[in-house]
């Protein structure tokens, strides 16, 4: 029996990459496209809803970091510097592409700027991992 090493959401525009040691035998019918999709979608709910204090516990000092970026790039933002921006929120969604924060600073930074593609396109991701929240109600 093979086991699974996990996955990795390396963009929000793309399903997980799954990753299977040391081979995945695709014929095999626990392991077909059905399976990966639900089991892609209990990982999402996992990711987007931390709620355990052990999981919470790990994610703290990375949101920390994360949350101090973002407060830099709003502080930017409001004095009209923009080139920090994109590379900032860009580096916080590399790491964490389930920050609803940062996802809620680049559906809005993009829709100020006329690319209402890019800003839709992050604003549906965010309202996938939480439709109910003030930040993701305001992106309409």
């Amino acid at each position: 029996m093979e086991r699974d090493r996990g996955e990795e959401w390396k963009t929000i525009n793309q399903p997980p990459d799954w990753h299977f040691e040391p081979i995945l035998f695709p014929d095999m019918p626990f392991h077909g496209p059905a399976f990966l999709s639900v089991l892609q979608h209990i990982d999402f709910l996992l990711r987007a809803l931390p709620c355990g204090k052990h999981q919470l516990k790990e994610l703290a000092p990375l949101l920390e970091i994360q949350n101090h970026g973002i407060d830099r790039v709003e502080y930017a933002w409001s004095k009209g510097e923009s080139t920090v921006i994109f590379d900032v929120l860009q580096a916080v969604l590399a790491e964490n592409p389930f920050h609803l924060r940062a996802l809620c600073v680049l559906a809005t930074v993009p829709a100020s700027q006329g690319n209402t593609q890019q800003a839709e396109s992050v604003a549906a991701w965010a309202r996938r991992i939480n439709p109910t929240h003030p930040r993701v109600k305001m992106l309409g």
